[in-house]
């Protein structure tokens, strides 16, 4: 069982932080102030606020490419912006009239796929179109995320895997009260927040079967995973808190990390090395010792 814990550091004050994505590199933090209407570009290793960014529609989520060189930032209701990380200047930006739309960065840099309640759609960003869609009406409220070619989404009562080569349903499953999914691709492996059980449920990718739970509260609100898929951090509205489990086997809690606010959003780095959680106040860091 790890023994590992979390050490606080200073927190970043940011009124209304919400969803945020952390670089590749782990140097930047970009982090959405929805009702401000804006975006903060933060040096992680300063915790400087380097640039913010005003928007004329509130920015609902944000996402890196995967070689850090663009981010993607969807506005509601209006457009998905595609920004130069070298110096936070706008690309180009896609019309988008969608709601609810989650963006997944491509493997090649070029390419998004944005999913929201009318289905699935792979962007081509340099050529600012729509390259196929796949319809998909029950998305509604829907999260996602990629693992190789496999792009994982969970709805309130479905959770699916969609073959982004073949471009189509691998397996479906239902499930109950979806809100969340993160991947752990290295052990081949599903965590979704089921809320009207009150778990965290851990799948097999390949065949859907229950490889355990990790037990939550009455709103679980998210779940972000080392590298190495060894130990999860879950995040709750109930007592504005952070449960640390170790999953490398038998799910154990190691300890809990009051938050404080409204929890919103977890990630941890690429390098394992630190977790982020904001919640409607500020970003919070901690550093995995």
């Amino acid at each position: 069982m790890s023994t590992t814990k979390l050490q606080s550091l200073p927190e970043i004050p940011l009124p209304d932080a919400g969803a945020f994505a952390i670089s590749p590199s782990g140097e930047f933090a970009v982090v959405c102030q929805t009702s401000s209407g804006k975006i903060s570009i933060i040096d992680t290793r300063s915790g400087e606020i380097l640039k913010t960014i005003f928007f004329p529609r509130q920015p609902t989520g944000v996402e890196f490419s995967r070689n850090g060189m663009f981010l993607y930032v969807v506005l509601d209701r209006h457009a998905i912006v595609e920004f130069f990380t070298s110096d936070w200047s706008e690309s180009k930006r896609i019309s988008w009239t969608e709601i609810w739309t989650k963006i997944v960065a491509g493997n090649d840099g070029g390419h998004v796929y944005a999913v929201s309640p009318r289905g699935i759609d792979e962007l081509d960003v340099a050529r600012l179109e729509i390259v196929r869609s796949f319809p998909y009406p029950e998305l509604m409220n829907s999260s996602a995320l990629k693992s190789g070619n496999l792009l994982c989404l969970v709805t309130l009562e479905k959770f699916i895997v969609f073959d982004v080569q073949s471009w189509g349903k691998k397996r479906e499953q239902t499930i109950e009260g979806g809100h969340f999914v993160e991947i752990d691709p290295g052990r081949g492996r599903a965590f979704v927040g089921l809320n009207r059980k009150k778990i965290v449920e851990i799948l097999n990718l390949e065949s859907g079967d229950s490889l355990g739970s990790i037990p939550g509260d009455d709103f679980v609100q998210g779940v972000a995973l080392t590298p190495s898929g060894s130990m999860a951090f879950v995040i709750s509205h109930v007592g504005a808190n952070m449960a640390v489990y170790d999953v490398d086997g038998e799910v154990k809690k190691i300890e809990d990390v009051s938050i404080g606010g409204d929890p919103r959003h977890v990630v941890v780095a690429r390098d394992g090395a630190r977790v982020y959680v904001t919640n409607g106040i500020a970003l919070k860091v901690f550093e995995v010792s």
